[in-house]
């Protein structure tokens, strides 16, 4: 792998460190140079999160899913009494 050069902007410095190719470097740069760019701390969507709680939460322990989602156990517990009211409630109108 080539050096990444010392005269990059720290940030630059940094998704060098990340990325390791001097050309993605230069890609996000060239796409994103002057914009303002955060990242959400959830790397999943809220249906996606919600979905794979759905999916697991007969199998798993909300711990296990807290540390695959990163949300907080707590958070987990309420989304699957969300997930669970909501199942009573169609169950009810049929």
């Amino acid at each position: 792998m080539k050096e990444i050069p010392k005269g990059y902007n720290r940030v630059y410095q940094e998704l060098a460190g990340v990325l390791k190719n001097e050309r993605q470097v230069y890609a996000m740069w060239e796409h994103y140079g002057g914009v303002s760019v955060t990242f959400p701390k959830s790397l999943y969507s809220r249906e996606y999160t919600r979905k794979l709680i759905e999916e697991a939460m007969r199998k798993e322990k909300p711990a296990s899913l807290a540390r695959r989602t990163g949300l907080t156990e707590r958070r987990v517990r309420q989304i699957i009494r969300e997930i669970r009211m909501e199942k009573k409630k169609q169950e009810d109108e049929c």
